[in-house]
């Protein structure tokens, strides 16, 4: 009798760990900052700063408080935008928008390199 093999959670990234890397890289980009030089100034290689922003590797919290120091931003700014509609608490006058097309865009990779 052959072991099947189970279908794994670590097939694909963590839907967090994929917002968090694209806002990463949305801010890295805004800023004008290299993959490379970001991995510099954090002691990192341009492959660790691709992997973390494509989800593949998860940001520890040490990581994303220097991340946020690097790209000048609060560490919140790499959670903004993520419901997974199970927040257990009213989001106030912070609730989002409900899909503008033009923040959409603004806020996406091809929207910052226009």
């Amino acid at each position: 009798m052959t072991k099947q093999k189970a279908s794994s959670k670590k097939d694909s990234p963590h839907p967090v760990d994929v917002h968090v890397g694209g806002r990463v890289k949305l801010r890295r980009m805004a800023k004008g900052i290299s993959q490379d030089t970001l991995g510099k100034a954090m002691g990192l290689t341009f492959q660790q700063i691709q992997k973390y922003e494509k989800g593949v590797n998860r940001i520890s919290c040490s990581k994303i408080f220097e991340l946020a120091h690097q790209l000048e931003v609060g560490i919140l700014y790499f959670f903004d935008g993520y419901d997974d509609g199970r927040t257990p608490y009213p989001q106030g006058f912070a609730e989002a928008d409900g899909g503008d097309p033009f923040m959409s865009l603004i806020q996406s990779p091809e929207g910052v390199q226009l």
